[in-house]
């Protein structure tokens, strides 16, 4: 009867159980939709050999895939709750402060063009989930859930003492905003990435080709624009270059599809 089940629905019993309780036995089914799980529940008292009345209940379960990476100035998740003091997310009611530079700068400062450094760290973690689509005869893939952050490690950001201004923390801040308008692009792109494959494995194998080709592109963009932002404002200390950016990045966070 289970390899009937098979040929005639696509279905296939996994497992059978003889339970004690109000069921007398409880089947693991993996069919490609609702209707193949609807017919094989209406043949439940086939399944176990059974005769007479039968009396059913469905438990639906769906196939979570779970994908946790790192981008660019990529930083370990915390191992303990401590370390969360070090790590501060991007707000728009929490600008920075001096006092959250709290990495030691380098000695080496011949030749150095940096009075300070912030050290960002985009991430995003996600699930996906797997289906057949019928119509099509096709595995299909997509994200079921997604977090990106925009983090700021304290422990790996400095300061050189006698170089805190008002300036050059502005300067700073908008490094922060930067990266929070890469956040939300790369979000954003992230939601749209699909995957669909003849088997369940193909599927899964392209969702996830398409969402490491997306988050390297937008990754390596946001690397780039970041470099520029210093070359162009010499690092906070061309004033006139440095009141570009600022508006720039004020109208990117305002629409993250301006962005480059």
């Amino acid at each position: 009867m289970n390899r009937e089940i098979e040929a005639s629905f696509g279905a296939k019993v996994l497992h059978q159980y003889a339970t004690l309780g109000p069921y007398d036995f409880v089947n693991i089914v993996e069919a490609p939709d609702a209707a193949a799980i609807a017919w094989v529940s209406s043949l439940g008292w086939s399944l176990t050999g059974g005769r007479g009345n039968m009396r059913g209940w469905q438990v639906w379960a769906v196939f979570l895939g779970i994908l946790c990476l790192s981008g660019w100035a990529q930083t370990a998740p915390p191992s303990d709750p401590a370390a969360e003091v070090d790590r501060l997310p991007w707000s728009t009611t929490r600008p920075l402060t001096w006092d959250d530079f709290r990495g030691p700068p380098p000695q080496d400062t011949a030749g150095r063009a940096q009075a300070a450094q912030l050290h960002l760290a985009l991430t995003y973690s996600l699930q996906y989930e797997l289906w057949f689509d019928r119509a099509s005869g096709m595995w299909r893939a997509r994200i079921a859930s997604l977090a990106v952050t925009n983090v700021m490690d304290k422990t790996k950001s400095w300061v050189y003492p006698d170089k805190k201004t008002d300036v050059l923390l502005n300067h700073e801040q908008k490094h922060f905003d930067l990266g929070e308008v890469y956040r939300r692009v790369l979000e954003r792109s992230l939601w749209r990435a699909a995957g669909e494959g003849a088997t369940r494995e193909a599927a899964e194998q392209d969702l996830n080709t398409k969402i490491g080709d997306t988050s390297r592109q937008i990754l390596d963009v946001h690397a780039r624009v970041q470099d520029q932002y210093d070359r162009e404002t010499d690092h906070g200390r061309h004033a006139e270059k440095q009141a570009e950016w600022d508006k720039r990045i004020a109208e990117w966070l305002a629409d993250p599809a301006k962005a480059p």
